[in-house]
């Protein structure tokens, strides 16, 4: 051999074990996921459940939690004493405790998978129970000692060993039902039905390279690491559905709801649902979907809602509440009038026409009003500044409006019949109330005009309702402050820069603490005031209030869309992180 050949040969050797190898380490949980059925109803996953719970216990929110006074209470609690009985039952039947069947046994990963029956045979559903232990051995020691408790009770009365494949399992006998278990090191399948282990004994032979279905599933819609999560497959309840659609005992309402329903159904792939423990909190709502085989007014709407609202760019960081999106009102319409009976959709346009087209000096409010409305809304609450001495909330709403025709502005008919509205609410508040007589005002904001309500005497300190027109928008206050705070930082056209997260809603629960402590001492009275309480009472309610939102300061929903899938998350920031 040449020198140059004894040189290479190392390299291919290695080259060859790389090539040789899996390309990627299957987790527990994708071990698991490779036994169950793509055809089932549901998939629900419990994954790392010892890294999770570990991560938790020694994180800076479960310490915060323990030393506060509601912490303390629930340590104390009669319930927490009962943990030692229930500790003590566990270790009799199971031989271990606890921290033994967390880490050791439903650590890794448990799956429960289900399929339902045939419409006609419900009886005949199906579920099976998966878990990945640690410790494969005290896996082992848990089955045999709780089979021989059970056939020590006489519950269990016999078990038999059989065999598919050359693989084995065990069939139970007990009193009342049968069940089947396979055994294989770590991994544990157990359910009542035996053809369906046979179909995962075989599902967990082939392909053992390859990722399983489900795991791309969870993967491609964000629940891979979650620790629990739930996979909904529509195509295991069209059996159901289409039985459902059948029957003949429907009211016109149904019928027409149950029409518009099966597109939607039909094109929509999977739902997933997760639950993740990061250092905040985070909730998951994932759609697969074929768009492009929903009604042409979905595929409009859902296209508008996945951009997010140029709003944004004017909302304060530190509002309490925030919501703003885009809407496509007559998609949206188009889409609900789908779901009612064509009488109803008749009389509702017919109302809509007589009134809000009417008041707007409209004819049809689906072709004359509904085009120029939106996308664009927005809406918040945020705290009024500290040296304020009015305590109540500013508050905006802010919708886009097209002007339309030019000879009769949308714009200006919509802003012309909120005034309408004021002059007449002025008018019979002051005829039930003299003593507290109320006003509709102007006032100029450079070259904006606002119109506001004052009553000094029936309003709470800083509430003057506001409306004007702005860059567009029809926008609404809880005073001209207020409104104009907003109009001078929203930039027409300046939408958020693309971003995979789409925000749609924002709580700051850090900034209403803040407001609510700055303002204590109005907003008690206030409170036993409109509440009909005493003072003590009233102060209780604010510190109960006040202790609980310690725990939270931050909670945003938002969207994050791709062809054929959409992601919507929500994410809950505690006051200290859920992980170190």
């Amino acid at each position: 051999m040449s020198p140059t050949a004894r040189s290479s040969a190392p390299v291919a050797i290695l080259l060859t074990a790389v090539l040789a190898a899996p390309l990627h380490a299957a987790t527990p949980r994708e071990q698991l996921l490779r036994y169950v059925p793509e055809q089932v109803g549901f998939c629900l996953v419990l994954n790392d459940l010892r890294g999770h719970g570990e991560a938790l216990a020694a994180s800076p929110f479960v310490a915060q939690f323990a030393r506060s006074p509601l912490g303390k209470e629930l340590a104390a609690a009669a319930e927490v004493a009962q943990l030692a009985k229930i500790e003590k039952d566990l270790k009799d039947l199971l031989g271990l405790d606890s921290k033994q069947l967390r880490d050791e046994i439903l650590g890794d990963a448990v799956v429960l998978a289900y399929r339902p029956g045939p419409p006609d045979k419900p009886e005949q559903e199906q579920g099976m129970i998966l878990l990945h232990a640690r410790d494969p051995k005290l896996l082992a020691d848990m089955i045999e000692r709780l089979n021989a408790k059970q056939k020590e009770s006489g519950d269990l009365k016999e078990t038999e060993e059989k065999e598919h494949n050359g693989v084995k399992y065990v069939r139970r006998t007990e009193k009342k039902d049968t069940n089947y278990y396979h055994l294989d090191g770590p991994v544990l399948l157990f359910t009542g039905q035996e053809n369906l282990l046979k179909e995962a004994i075989d599902l967990g032979s082939a392909k053992k390279n390859a990722e399983p279905p489900l795991a791309r599933r969870f993967r491609e819609l964000g629940a891979d690491k979650a620790l629990l999560s739930l996979w909904v497959n529509p195509r295991g309840f069209d059996a159901q559905l289409k039985a459902n659609l059948a029957k003949k005992d429907k009211t016109g309402t149904e019928a027409a709801f149950a029409r518009a329903f099966v597109p939607y159904w039909k094109a929509l792939d999977g739902v997933v649902v997760s639950v993740a423990l990061e250092k905040e909190l985070k909730v998951r709502l994932g759609f697969q979907a074929r768009v492009e085989d929903m009604p042409p007014a979905a595929r409009t709407f859902f296209k508008e809602a996945s951009r997010p609202s140029e709003v944004w760019q004017a909302i304060p960081d530190d509002a309490m509440i925030a919501l703003a999106g885009r809407i496509d009102p007559a998609a949206l319409f188009e889409l609900l009038g789908a779901f009612m009976p064509e009488a109803d959709r008749e009389n509702a346009s017919r109302e809509l026409n007589r009134t809000v087209a009417a008041a707007l000096g409209r004819d049809d409010f689906f072709k004359d009003v509904l085009p120029h409305v939106g996308p664009d809304f927005g809406f918040y609450v945020s705290a009024p500044p500290a040296d304020d001495k009015a305590w109540f909330p500013h508050a905006v709403l802010a919708v886009k409006v097209g002007r339309g025709d030019e000879t009769q502005p949308l714009d200006r008919s919509v802003l012309a019949a909120l005034d309408g509205f004021a002059r007449f609410a002025v008018v019979a508040h002051n005829k039930a109330h003299p003593d507290q007589t109320m006003a509709l005002k102007t006032m100029m904001q450079g070259r904006r005009e606002v119109r506001y309500l004052v009553n000094d005497r029936g309003f709470p300190p800083g509430f003057r309702p506001a409306l004007a027109l702005h860059e567009g928008y029809v926008v609404l206050a809880n005073s001209p402050e207020a409104l104009g705070r907003f109009a001078d930082a929203f930039k027409p056209g300046a939408a958020p820069s693309a971003a995979d997260e789409v925000p749609l809603l924002r709580v700051s629960f850090k900034d209403l603490r803040r407001w609510l402590k700055e303002r204590q001492d109005v907003l008690t009275p206030f409170l036993a005031e409109q509440h009909k309480l005493t003072k003590e009472e009233a102060q209780q309610r604010m510190a109960r209030l006040l202790a609980g939102l310690e725990f939270v300061d931050r909670l945003e929903v938002s969207q994050r869309t791709a062809p054929g899938r959409a992601v919507f998350t929500l994410t809950l920031q505690t006051a200290q992180p859920l992980r170190n």
